[in-house]
């Protein structure tokens, strides 16, 4: 008879690899290995970034973070434009609060080196 693993859900403070500010993040482990993140900027709400680990995919262990990041403060997923397709359908499978349009860091997207934009 085999053992069940315990997962735990934990949240810390961290940086995001590659940035430099301080971000939330809940993690699920399991005996001592982290299979599944959900990142959350903490100037906005704004979720960065959802991963789980291959092997662990389709178990509702995303679905679990999102909803214990939202009981414990306000969350909210990106605007559509700024979403992979991963990321659109995991908004749609666990609802939730939308951030609104994005009008700063889009708004010059394409702008050159003069301000102009096309």
């Amino acid at each position: 008879m085999g053992m069940t693993a315990t997962a735990t859900i934990t949240r810390t403070l961290d940086t995001y690899p590659g940035e430099t500010r301080i971000d939330h993040l809940w993690s699920i482990t399991i005996d001592g290995e982290r299979i599944a993140e959900l990142w959350v900027e903490i100037a906005t709400g704004e979720i960065l970034n959802v991963w789980t680990h291959e092997d662990h995919r389709g178990q509702g262990h995303a679905t679990a973070l999102y909803q214990q990041a939202a009981s414990e403060i306000d969350i909210f997923h990106a605007p559509v434009s700024h979403r992979t397709d991963d990321g659109n359908r995991f908004a749609e499978r666990v609802g939730g609060l939308v951030m609104p349009d994005c009008n700063t860091c889009c708004a010059n997207l394409y702008a050159d080196e003069d301000g102009d934009q096309w």
